[in-house]
């Protein structure tokens, strides 16, 4: 075939295509994988460290995905990474978490809900070493 030929015939085979299966750009994007956490560390020896839970969702904002579906609006760190607590009613100000727990909150909050401060963590769950 010659060159002319086969740019004619990749063209029949594109419109081809598109009235089959219409256009690629067209087609909504597919629905996104739980974010992770952002946050990286590195351990006592010096390794790089990466957390791979789920991010937590903001409790009032939402936004709307590709799909026209409205969401709650992902944040950038899971309960165990998040800076400040969770728990936005009891605070005017945003309080700083100072022992990571499984819930979140700050030292107040959690004494409040468990009746107990919170127990610091020797290994956070789901922090690994970062490859590469």
């Amino acid at each position: 075939l010659q060159p002319s030929e086969r740019e004619a015939l990749g063209n029949r085979h594109d419109e081809a295509f598109l009235r089959k299966h219409g256009s690629l750009h067209e087609r909504p994007a597919p629905a996104e994988e739980p974010n992770t956490c952002i946050w990286m560390g590195v351990n006592d020896f010096g390794h790089s460290l990466r957390c791979r839970n789920k991010c937590l969702y903001h409790p009032n904002e939402c936004v709307t995905d590709p799909l026209g579906v409205e969401r709650p609006k992902p944040l950038d760190y899971c309960v165990y990474h998040v800076k400040y607590c969770v728990d936005t009613d009891n605070h005017a100000v945003p309080i700083k978490v100072r022992i990571p727990n499984d819930m979140g909150l700050c030292n107040q909050c959690f004494v409040l809900r468990n009746g107990h401060p919170p127990e610091a963590l020797l290994r956070v769950p789901g922090t690994r070493r970062k490859l590469g």
